[in-house]
């Protein structure tokens, strides 16, 4: 039971970080270039889990 816990609460944080870097993308503090590579992520996966596009 802990570890579906810990698996729900690590996906809020995931989705919460998301949308911090979502929302400094929209307000053209960070390039999609810049806020992939903060998410550990290619351009590609982070076009594709955010739904912008570079």
């Amino acid at each position: 039971m802990c570890e579906v816990i810990e698996g729900i609460r690590n996906d809020g944080i995931e989705e919460g970080f998301l949308k911090a870097l979502i929302g400094l993308v929209k307000d053209g503090i960070l390039t999609i270039a810049d806020a992939a590579k903060r998410a550990n992520m290619t351009v590609p996966e982070f076009e594709e889990k955010t739904g912008l596009k570079a």
